[in-house]
């Protein structure tokens, strides 16, 4: 039976999976990246890795935290800067003697892993919207991935949602990921919890996690917290937002809500969906789904290891160049 290795290179830990063609996941495991040392010491470290679970296996499918060319170079990492431009698909292609190797964006990654396997599963068309210290994106339309003319296309995170809005970490205001990264809907929090007096289970649960997140305003939103509810709504309605202009430009069948902010659970898909109604055409939004990530933490190494497959098998889902 054929076997591949997925791999998902993040900027802290990298994961790596092997899965036969059914899908079914034989070894997970996972190293420390180290993106300071250098791509080169990160290319010795995964053979090492690798190399004891290699026996069968045809082929690699790499997800990187990073815009990837469509030559498989990195063209811009913020989280492996010394990565950028680095050939990580020849390299280890080389180092271990696969000829089939596949690298992708992350986000495109995960969203190729629910497509196949998770919550947009059998989809044709559908979008990712991957919430976390950034906001990222993915597209699947017409079976395919779309990369776009250099590779950068589905960059949700840095639409524009109001060009008067908070500034967004590239430099920029009003972008998607300057209103709902983690880190944005956690200084709302913050900031709207600094005006309250008196105790709240809001500040109960920061006391016990000791920094605010959105694991923290969900905690507090369970058990009824008025200002987390607030908060969460609140972020729902710009991820609605967000979804109307996916959908009236996309046309997607379902789009799926992944990373860490996706913790805060149906309350902020309930208030996206309620603004996706208010604000969206009729029909595109009728037509589509708004739904969590299945696949969790392993979503992107589940992504890469079918990118693996589809380069071995030479057929299936290809990315759009």
């Amino acid at each position: 039976m054929t076997r591949v290795l997925g791999v998902d290179v993040g900027g802290t830990n990298t994961k790596v999976v092997r899965m036969d063609a059914t899908g079914a996941i034989e070894h997970r495991s996972s190293l420390k990246t180290k993106g300071d040392e250098g791509p080169e010491s990160f290319v010795a470290r995964l053979v090492d890795h690798v190399s004891p679970i290699c026996a069968g296996v045809t082929a690699m499918g790499l997800a990187v935290a990073a815009l990837v060319r469509h030559d498989g170079s990195l063209q811009q990492a913020p989280n492996l800067k010394k990565f950028e431009g680095f050939d990580l698909q020849g390299e280890l292609a080389r180092a271990l003697a696969f000829e089939h190797m596949a690298v992708e964006n992350d986000v495109n990654a995960a969203l190729l892993g629910e497509v196949r396997l998770g919550a947009a599963r059998g989809a044709g068309h559908a979008a990712m919207l991957s919430l976390g210290t950034g906001v990222g994106g993915g597209l699947f339309i017409d079976g395919r991935l779309v990369r776009g003319h250099s590779g950068t296309a589905a960059e949700i995170g840095h639409t524009i949602l109001d060009p008067e809005g908070p500034p967004c970490p590239c430099g920029d205001r009003g972008h998607v990921e300057a209103y709902l990264s983690a880190q944005a809907i956690s200084r709302r929090a913050s900031e709207r919890l600094a005006q309250v007096t008196g105790p709240s289970r809001l500040s109960h649960h920061l006391e016990q996690a000791g920094a605010m997140s959105p694991r923290v305003i969900s905690a507090a939103a369970h058990d009824g917290d008025a200002l987390a509810l607030e908060v969460v709504a609140e972020s729902g309605y710009w991820l609605g937002l967000a979804c109307v202009n996916v959908v009236h430009m996309f046309n997607p069948e379902v789009v799926v809500l992944g990373g860490g902010v996706a913790g805060l659970g149906e309350p902020l898909l309930d208030a996206a969906r309620a603004t996706l109604h208010e604000r969206g055409m009729p029909g595109p939004v009728a037509a589509m789904r708004l739904v969590l990530a299945e696949l969790g933490s392993e979503g992107a190494a589940k992504g890469a290891a079918v990118l693996a497959l589809d380069s071995f098998n030479g057929a299936g889902i290809r990315p759009i160049a």
